[in-house]
């Protein structure tokens, strides 16, 4: 005897689950089959107020009854998939669910999971939600999505331990997928770049893809909270000057563009390169052209020093590397202008004349009494400095660009540790919008700092 939705509506509603279950075991599959219109038609018709009898939902009962009735893994994904029933999936009986399927002799669970899987929402995804889905696919993990909310709700499951990550039947699936999804170092705590580093030593995971991906995720970029994760995953490596040479072009790239943080490793890995006899001076020169202009002291001075060490190493392309050196003339403090210029002065003994000549044209433009005295060391005449015409104020200095507000809980997180280790003007301003911006509800939770926050 079909089941009518009158019947199955009263059922579910009084959370008779185990007698709707019973019903559609008892019926034949003609009989769930010509039932599936009438439960569909049903649960389209149900207004947003009616889902809910007694603060209860009655969605878990019509889930069984869309398992018990639905020709195909596309009619069931469809029902199941509406908002309403996406919300109770971790409610729903799974040990029922699955019995119910299985009375029918269904093949298609894990194609039905795949199919829910894409439709968990990229955020806030429920744990019930995720372990549901996940008892759909069962033993065909490689059916899993590598979509944004099923990998979340991955990590939520794996959370901090090497084993969880080691036995999860998913790990070679949905591992790649964590690099390669933007925004997902905010869902990573403090202990997955060892839990990674494990697997890599245990053989669990191919290594070289993992530092590939770790590179690969640095240049591609994030919000700096998000790129912590993977910043500490490439420390804990620990790679080898022919890792970091495979990666060099890489390397370059972040040094030149990265923020502050990732740049810093990038020279550190350079460096490395270069101390183990495997990096070109051409690239060591190009990189330093973009280094030596960025506004960060301690990059463009670590940058300096470099060059002068490479420039007693290689004496025969001193006048290059010194010519390079002088592009830090154009940078906007005096201090990095007078390092770069004294430089030039220890090292310019032998430079030839035409070296000598562009650097002192280059000179010209240093600020303060700089001009003069790099015109005294090349024995030039020092051109006058040009006044300003009467009554006209100097341009204003330029805006520093805010970066990003902060969205969420774990960014907000990440941030106040980083806050802590280091005070900006700029950190504090993104902090305290923050603490306004993010609704208290959704403060609290894992950030990868494995701060907690209230």
């Amino acid at each position: 005897m079909a089941l009518t939705w009158t019947e199955l509506d009263e059922l579910a509603r009084r959370q008779a689950h185990a007698t709707i279950a019973g019903r559609l075991v008892a019926m034949s599959e003609a009989e769930r089959l010509a039932s599936a219109g009438d439960v569909e038609a049903g649960i389209k018709r149900i207004r947003t107020d009616d889902w809910w009898d007694g603060g209860l939902s009655a969605a878990p009962g019509y889930a069984l009854a869309v398992i018990g009735c639905m020709p195909s893994p596309a009619r069931a994904a469809e029902v199941l998939g509406r908002q309403r029933m996406r919300d109770i999936w971790g409610d729903i009986a799974v040990p029922r669910f699955l019995a119910v399927a299985e009375a029918r002799g269904l093949t298609w669970l894990p194609e039905l999971g795949a199919r829910l899987a894409g439709k968990l929402p990229a955020k806030e995804v429920w744990a019930g939600q995720w372990e549901f889905v996940a008892a759909l696919l069962g033993g065909s993990p490689g059916l899993a999505p590598r979509s944004e909310g099923f990998v979340r709700g991955w990590l939520e499951q794996v959370g901090d331990s090497a084993d969880r990550f080691r036995s999860s039947p998913y790990t070679d699936r949905l591992l790649p997928a964590v690099f390669e999804i933007d925004s997902l170092g905010g869902a990573l705590t403090s202990a997955f770049p060892d839990a990674v580093v494990r697997l890599t030593v245990d053989g669990r995971v191919d290594r070289a893809q993992i530092v590939a991906a770790t590179v690969d995720r640095l240049v591609r970029g994030d919000r700096p909270a998000w790129l912590r994760p993977f910043v500490a995953l490439h420390e804990a490596l620990g790679l080898s000057d022919g890792e970091l040479a495979a990666n060099t072009g890489s390397y370059a790239r972040l040094l030149a563009e990265a923020p502050p943080v990732i740049a810093g490793l990038a020279q550190r890995a350079l460096r490395a390169v270069d101390e183990a006899g495997r990096l070109e001076v051409e690239t060591l020169l190009e990189v330093s052209a973009a280094v030596l202009v960025r506004p960060e002291k301690n990059l463009v001075e670590a940058q300096l020093t470099w060059l002068e060490k490479v420039a007693r190493r290689e004496p025969g392309r001193c006048g290059e590397i010194l010519e390079t050196v002088a592009v830090a003339f154009g940078h906007p403090t005096l201090d990095v202008q007078e390092r770069a210029l004294t430089l030039i002065g220890r090292r310019r003994k032998g430079v030839d004349a035409g070296t000598i000549a562009r650097l002192a044209e280059s000179a010209t433009g240093l600020g303060g009494d700089l001009a003069g005295r790099a015109a005294t060391m090349f024995g030039v005449s020092a051109a006058p400095a040009a006044a300003a015409p009467p009554g006209l104020l100097a341009p204003p200095a330029p805006v520093a660009v805010m970066p990003p507000p902060i969205v969420d809980g774990a960014e907000l997180a990440a941030e106040v540790v980083a806050l802590i280790e280091e005070e900006t003007a700029v950190g504090w301003e993104r902090v305290l919008a923050g603490l306004v911006a993010v609704p208290a509800g959704r403060r609290c939770g894992r950030s990868w700092s494995g701060t907690p926050m209230s």
